[in-house]
């Protein structure tokens, strides 16, 4: 006989998925980041993006250390990559 105790309660399949997007301003450089995270609605676990170097780039995506919340920079379209990256400030961890 096992010493190992099941779950009762059946595994989450995540089949439902809540995003909550905040969307920071950099008003001087005319510059938006978007912070994104996902959670299941059923059992309120938290996503973790994968392929997103860790820290924080006004150039391209990023993760925070845990890679629950992805850092996006956006601007309005008529601005330019070449733009932002003139004054460009980067964190890496």
């Amino acid at each position: 006989m096992s010493d190992v105790i099941e779950s009762e309660q059946p595994k989450c399949k995540h089949g439902t998925l809540i995003s909550l997007a905040n969307i920071m301003h950099l008003e001087d450089r005319d510059l938006r980041i978007v912070e994104l995270t996902i959670r299941c609605a059923i059992c309120e676990e938290v996503f973790r993006f994968l392929g997103a170097p860790t820290g924080l780039s006004m150039t391209s995506p990023t993760v925070d250390v845990p890679g629950t919340t992805l850092h996006i920079p956006i601007v309005p379209g008529e601005r330019s990559i070449e733009d932002i990256r003139a004054g460009a400030i980067k964190f890496k961890v």
